[in-house]
């Protein structure tokens, strides 16, 4: 048994300064502008992998089990201001007058677990099955986590004695495989219920509602089936798949306009809607020809 495991933390750092002269177009009349932002994304990362093989008769299996744990901090500070007593002057602290300030921190964590079993029986008898636990922070707190199994089976053909001594096929494999897969490819906060600040009504400062609340909002689902052979010909010069699929993804997540007379200022909420199918072939061929190869791809979908 193997046992390993990692901790990464990493700070990225930018500053940017954006200064226009009175005489350019957007700091005249004001005696020059600037605008300064710093932004600090911090990520800290965590991931440990433990695996099992073990070799019995003509079978071998080999176990794998994971966790992952990731969180992403972004905090960004802003700030403007103009009437400046000289061009060459270009910190913010020489300007007569700050016009505007502001700041946002942005987080998001993801945390996840796996296992993975592989077995073979004499190099020919091929299966796997996995299930994946993955959680974001992006979604309801009823729908946070996700549950994805996948299983697959092969069967290489040249490892039978009616093709172990043939003169074309080198290697020949059929595989099939079966497996659910999330996609959590939203904004971080947009399950969530929002308020915009900024909103002064009679010199009173305020605040609107900019986003509703989606506590039902879940992982967008794709389930996968596809099926197919791949070959190797000749010495191994030419090789190749041929595969069929047929994608189904469910719960897609789409942002969906909502009534102005709501009052919602952003007039959208993200919700699980709709469905769509993909399907199709796809061809890969790679075929050495002198002393290069010759590469080619073919694909044919559908798509509803």
């Amino acid at each position: 048994m193997e046992i390993a495991y990692r901790i990464w933390n990493a700070i990225h750092t930018s500053r940017r300064l954006i200064k226009a002269g009175f005489l350019y177009h957007r700091g005249f009349g004001s005696d020059g502008s600037a605008d300064a932002s710093n932004q600090q994304v911090l990520n800290y990362s965590w991931n440990n992998i433990a695996t099992y093989n073990e070799a019995f008769g003509q079978s071998s299996l080999d176990l794998t089990l994971g966790f992952t744990a990731n969180r992403e901090t972004t905090t960004t500070q802003t700030v403007s201001g103009n009437t400046f007593a000289d061009d060459r002057l270009k910190t913010l602290n020489s300007a007569a007058e700050i016009t505007a300030g502001g700041g946002t921190e942005n987080d998001v964590t993801f945390i996840g677990t796996f296992l993975r079993a592989d077995y073979a029986f004499a190099n020919k008898y091929l299966l796997a099955g996995s299930v994946r636990l993955d959680g974001s922070s992006r979604f309801g707190a009823d729908s946070r986590y996700g549950i994805f199994p996948a299983v697959s089976a092969g069967w290489v053909l040249t490892q039978e004695n009616f093709l172990a001594n043939n003169s074309v096929f080198n290697f020949l494999k059929v595989r099939a495989s079966y497996g659910l897969t999330g996609n959590a490819g939203i904004g971080n906060f947009d399950s969530r219920g929002l308020v915009a600040f900024g909103n002064d009504y009679n010199g009173i400062p305020g605040f609107m509602f900019d986003r509703l609340e989606n506590p039902n909002l879940e992982w967008e689902k794709s389930l996968t089936l596809d099926g197919g052979i791949e070959f190797e010909l000749f010495k191994s010069r030419v090789r190749g798949n041929l595969l069929y699929f047929v994608k189904d993804t469910r719960d897609l997540l789409l942002d969906v306009p909502i009534p102005w007379t709501t009052g919602i200022v952003n007039a959208i909420i993200t919700q699980n809607a709709g469905e769509i199918r993909n399907q199709g072939f796809e061809f890969a061929l790679d075929v050495d020809v002198l002393k290069g190869p010759l590469v080619g791809l073919w694909g044919l979908m559908e798509q509803r």
